[in-house]
């Protein structure tokens, strides 16, 4: 893009300026360069970094500052105290339920893309991977990409916590069938669920199943940040003509991660779209929820609006693209610039408590645990775009809870099983 390379300093500035006072906001509360938290500060650091000059306008950018410091008031609020001090966990109840619950939701994310491959082919491997993962998808297949983004993220956090935990061969061939399957879902942010379990492992880490093990070097994060580097170059250089070509399009990535921006620093667009309200707000953050349900017809997503506002009439551009509706966005389009601070303070509400509970946990279930920092990752999303963070964890619970109730039915079944061969062992004695 032109005007990135004409203002490249200047963003740069932003970009460091605006990540210094994010991180000094959130210095008590991480102790890992892997943390999901640590993650979004530097994204946001880009968005901010694009929008010194994609808003146009001193007054908008000073708003969009405010409620980044609305979010972290409420994140301070969610979390009130810094980390504790780490004490290792002892995790030692259920291993058996949790690993039936790994075991099978690895293969049912496994089989699922598998359908997919063979539809498709493997979307990493296409001409366009960026365009391909939205694609195929079309044609009824849509409740695999449903299954990826929630159970997906939760059997490879929880099958790496499972090899952390056991370090068994079967925990292993987990944690890479979960690898695998992600990393050829064509995203260059496939593997960001393998970093954050990492980081948040660090966070609060628990101690080795086995006597003799000890807790893995943070080394392993260095590790785990090359891994996660693999799908960004892979697609990067395939999309692009050199590596020359690939790094310059992974700084207009970054920068693009406020790419909302571009459109909501058009005057004529927040005129156009100043009749949303509160009301639209609710419609519109649960249309995923209501379409599955065929509630309410599925409505075009805000971000793909203003694209097609922006272009000329006519122009054919798929409904499936277009830029998320982040916090510093939606609080103002839906509740106009004096409840938008309250709407930011909110969301950052939530993330800190959800964030709290994980590194508060002091229980030695490995189910809990895991469901626990997958809500972090899960809650990630909800400052990028609220209506994917609810229609995850509703597309998560309907797929999750069969599989609870199966892996608890099989417990019961095994349990009872024992008791009866303990009994008649009893009464032959």
């Amino acid at each position: 893009m032109n005007f990135i390379d004409e203002h490249l300093w200047a963003m740069l500035a932003a970009v460091l300026a605006t990540a210094f006072g994010q991180l000094w906001l959130i210095r008590r509360y991480v102790n890992n360069i892997a943390d999901p938290l640590v993650f979004f500060t530097l994204t946001s650091a880009f968005s901010l970094g694009l929008g010194s000059y994609a808003t146009g306008s001193h007054a908008i950018y000073a708003r969009i500052l405010l409620y980044f410091f609305c979010f972290y008031l409420g994140f301070l609020l969610g979390n009130r105290r810094a980390l504790p001090p780490v004490v290792p966990l002892k995790l030692e109840s259920g291993g058996r339920h949790f690993k039936t619950i790994v075991v099978t939701s690895c293969l049912i994310f496994f089989l699922s893309n598998v359908i997919i491959w063979v539809q498709s082919g493997t979307i990493l491997l296409s001409d366009d991977p960026s365009l391909q993962k939205s694609v195929a998808y079309e044609g009824g297949l849509g409740f695999i990409r449903r299954i990826n983004w929630g159970l997906g993220v939760f059997a490879l956090i929880a099958a790496i916590y499972w090899w952390l935990w056991e370090r068994s061969l079967v925990s292993l061939i987990c944690a890479c069938v979960a690898m695998l399957t992600s990393f050829t879902g064509g995203g260059k942010s496939a593997l960001l669920p393998l970093i954050f379990a990492l980081g948040l492992y660090f966070l609060n880490p628990f101690q080795p199943a086995r006597k003799g093990r000890h807790i893995p070097s943070r080394r392993l994060l260095v590790g785990a940040l090359l891994l996660g580097a693999v799908p960004v170059a892979v697609v990067l250089l395939i999309e692009g003509d050199s590596p020359q070509a690939a790094i310059d399009a992974l700084l207009v990535r970054l920068f693009f991660s406020g790419d909302i921006l571009l459109y909501w620093g058009q005057p004529d667009l927040r005129a156009h779209f100043s009749y949303l309200g509160p009301i639209d707000y609710f419609r519109d953050s649960l249309g995923s929820v209501l379409g599955m349900l065929r509630m309410s017809d599925y409505a075009t997503p805000i971000g793909n609006q203003f694209v097609q506002y922006s272009l000329p009439v006519g122009y054919d551009f798929s409904e499936s693209l277009g830029p998320n509706l982040p916090f510093y966005v939606r609080g103002e389009l839906y509740f106009g610039p004096w409840l938008a601070p309250i709407h930011a303070v909110f969301i950052g509400l939530i993330i800190g408590q959800i964030r709290a509970l994980f590194v508060r946990y002091r229980g030695n279930s490995p189910l809990r645990y895991s469901l626990a920092a997958f809500a972090i990752c899960l809650a990630g999303a909800l400052p990028i775009e609220e209506g994917l963070a609810i229609g995850q964890v509703v597309d998560f619970l309907l797929v999750f809870g069969p599989i609870y109730a199966l892996a608890s039915l099989l417990q019961g079944t095994a349990a009872r099983s024992r008791s009866i061969t303990t009994y008649r062992a009893n009464q032959k004695a």
